[in-house]
């Protein structure tokens, strides 16, 4: 560490990276330096908040999503400052149980990160660096070098908040990125379309589209055809005790959880609050599982626990069961094989689950929306790759991520936990978990930031000035 203070590198300024900075720039003393660096158009923003769809729905109420642990309220109240400001999208009043559109989030997110830029501007330097991070090597003076694509950054330590992986590659007809600029465009209105996957991002798409007002057959096929659930109007309370055996088992632990539901049902609460009384207890619960357990709950469960833990605002809700109501929204479990594009459009073969036999169906366009890929092996990006192929970084066993300690510094292929490298929010799922909501990553980011501080101090005890930390 140099004699101006700490230095940190935090790769990708969406959610994961706004809040950490937002933390650290709490918790640094005059004389650190943090680099933000953001190769896309927006610091705070990132991919999920930065769609211009006012439909495009948070699934977390108003206020539970303030940025901070001690403040879960600070989104709301932030709206509630803005006079105009409205909650489902536009539909009603704002109110704590509103489900806001995801680009006024995006817009709490850059006001955030410029007011906690601001409040300590006198005391610590922020550079926001609008440039690609591909590598981050040794350093000349025993420090980290953050490589970008025009130069270089030398820093104490590095935080990966890059969010989660590229989507699939795209070719002609076949959008594998649906974020992708064009993936909804062009169609004509009564055109076909295919979607892959029946989660939340197929909503987004299926809004999208209706948006745009299209009037064509809208196919949305996953393996097991499930979609989100609905969230329900105002929240309910519950409280659940797991047993040791269910820490143990998956298996355990689903029956305990459907016993609750049952309970909750006979009691007129409902199944959801079941489900949200476990977010306090997931990660533990998770963490606690051998992986073999991990595995079987990835095989059985998880396309279950993802249409119940993640489910649509009400409004959202409705739009897609009016397009299911009126047959443009057709979803179905099965196999989809794409067998060839003609000029009249894509043929595509698709086997109902359960059924051996398959029909013909012919689209004007295919988009993917299957969510992003989590091996970190295979997945073609400058910054993953080299740290990768050097060892200094290795993906989880579960292949969702790249792996941790739980303080969130990264494991290296020989097993070494880093003083240097820390990683947050998607990238962790496979140590973690639910580690993909505000809720979660609010309380990682806050643990995090200091726990980089107290080790660089640490670091700085150990290496007397002028001389190298060591490795």
């Amino acid at each position: 560490m140099t004699n101006a203070g700490r230095r940190i590198g935090v790769v990708g300024a969406g959610f994961s990276g706004t809040l950490v900075t937002a933390q650290l720039l709490r918790q640094c003393r005059p004389g650190d330096r943090i680099y933000l660096f953001e190769r896309g158009s927006s610091f705070g923003r990132g991919l999920a908040y930065s769609t211009e769809n006012p439909e495009h729905l948070l699934n977390v109420r108003a206020s539970n999503m303030g940025a901070f642990p001690d403040a879960p309220r600070h989104f709301h109240d932030w709206l509630a400052t803005r006079s105009g400001e409205r909650g489902n999208a536009g539909a009603e009043p704002l109110h704590p149980d509103s489900f806001v559109a995801r680009q006024q989030y995006g817009a709490y997110l850059e006001d955030l990160l410029r007011q906690a830029i601001s409040a300590r501007a006198s005391e610590i330097a922020v550079s926001l660096v609008n440039q690609r991070v591909v590598d981050v090597r040794e350093g000349d003076a025993g420090g980290l070098l953050i490589v970008i694509d025009a130069g270089a950054h030398e820093v104490d330590a590095v935080v990966l908040a890059t969010g989660n992986p590229p989507p699939d590659e795209s070719t002609p007809g076949y959008f594998g990125d649906p974020w992708a600029p064009g993936a909804v465009d062009g169609l004509p209105p009564d055109a076909p379309v295919l979607l892959i996957g029946t989660g939340l991002t197929m909503v987004d798409v299926v809004l999208s589209l209706l948006r745009r007002g299209h009037a064509g057959r809208i196919h949305a096929v996953s393996r097991r055809g499930l979609m989100p659930r609905r969230h329900a109007p105002v929240a309910g309370g519950w409280s659940i005790e797991l047993s040791a055996r269910a820490r143990r088992s998956a298996l355990a632990a689903c029956r305990e959880v459907r016993a609750n539901v049952d309970l909750a049902a006979r009691s007129g609460v409902g199944w959801r609050a079941v489900i949200d009384a476990l977010r306090p207890v997931t990660q533990d619960l998770w963490r606690g599982w051998p992986l073999a357990e991990k595995r079987r709950f990835l095989r059985h469960l998880r396309p279950w626990w993802d249409v119940h833990r993640h489910r649509m605002a009400p409004s959202v809700a409705d739009a897609i069961s009016e397009a299911v109501d009126r047959g443009q929204l057709i979803v179905e479990a099965g196999r989809i094989r794409i067998e060839q594009e003609r000029g009249s459009g894509i043929a595509v073969r698709v086997k109902p689950r359960g059924s051996e036999v398959a029909r013909r169906l012919t689209v004007d366009r295919i988009i993917n929306c299957t969510g992003p890929r989590s091996d970190y092996s295979s997945i073609r990006d400058p910054l993953f790759e080299a740290l990768i192929g050097r060892g200094t970084i290795r993906p989880d066993a579960l292949r969702l991520g790249i792996d941790v300690a739980e303080s969130g510094a990264v494991i290296g292929r020989d097993g070494q936990i880093s003083d240097r490298i820390f990683a947050l929010g998607p990238v962790t799922k496979g140590i973690f978990w639910e580690i993909v909501a505000v809720p979660d990553i609010r309380a990682q980011c806050e643990a995090l930031a200091g726990h980089i501080l107290r080790t660089l101090d640490r670091r700085a005890v150990r290496a007397p000035e002028g001389l190298p930390a060591p490795r």
